[in-house]
C-alpha cells in the first residue's frame, strides 16, 4: 500500500503547482497521524512519522500537455504545455522514501543552470 497526498500550492491566488506526494507504507513507522498533518509539508510528515529525512533527489524533468484533471487543477486550457518534475527522495541511506509527481502551470517555472568545468 502506499500513502497518496496531493497538494495545490498557488501564487498570487493562482494554482501554480500541483504537487502528488507517494511514501510507501513501508516507510511510514507511527500511523497515528491526521488529516492535519497531510497539510504540512511532507517533509514533516516524514520527519515525524517515518524517521527520516530527504537528504538528496533526482529529479527528470520533462514538459507535457495537460488533460482535462490537470487543465482543472491548474486552471488553464486542456493541451497547454507545463513542466512535470517526477522526483524520486532519498535519505542518508541511499533509500527511496518518497516519490513525488509536481505539475508546473508554464507561467509560474524559471530554470537556471549553473554549468562549470572541473
Amino acid at each position: 500500500p502506499i500513502l497518496t497526498v496531493s497538494k495545490l500550492v498557488t501564487a498570487d491566488g493562482k494554482p501554480a503547482i500541483f504537487c502528488i506526494d507517494y511514501v510507501a507504507f513501508s516507510t511510514i513507522r507511527n500511523f497515528n497521524y491526521s488529516r492535519e498533518d497531510l497539510t504540512l509539508p511532507i517533509f514533516h510528515f516524514l520527519q515525524k512519522f517515518c524517521d527520516t529525512d530527504v537528504v538528496m533527489d533526482l529529479t527528470v524533468v520533462k514538459p507535457i500537455l495537460t488533460d482535462t484533471f490537470l487543465s482543472d487543477m491548474l486552471q488553464i486550457k486542456e493541451g497547454t504545455p507545463i513542466i512535470l518534475m517526477e522526483e524520486q527522495a532519498y535519505n542518508i541511506d541511499n533509500q527511496v522514501v518518497m516519490f513525488c509527481e509536481e505539475y508546473y502551470a508554464y507561467n509560474f517555472f524559471q530554470q537556471t543552470v549553473l554549468r562549470k568545468k572541473i
